[in-house]
């Protein structure tokens, strides 16, 4: 059995996350309660707060990432480095 993670459970990922959650141990957030509860109905598992990482050999990669992305927040973070 495999440990997988989805980090949104939208119309793509949820349907995965409840299809890998009948042979696999799944977790999965979401903004959505209403998602999480569904992936919790199917088998998985839900978090509650999200923590990511992302590792990039170049410093002006994390920063082109952090600028112009906002699929983990709401409003874009300033990076670090």
């Amino acid at each position: 059995m495999s440990r997988i993670g989805f980090i949104g459970l939208g119309n793509m990922g949820l349907p995965m996350a409840i299809n890998l959650a009948t042979d696999h141990d799944v977790i999965g957030f979401d903004l959505s309660p209403e998602t999480k509860a569904a992936l919790v109905a199917a088998g998985g598992a839900a978090a509650e707060t999200m923590w990511w990482s992302l590792c990039c050999p170049q410093a002006n990669m994390l920063r082109a990432f952090t600028w112009t992305t906002q699929a983990f927040s709401p409003t874009p973070k300033r990076a670090l480095c």
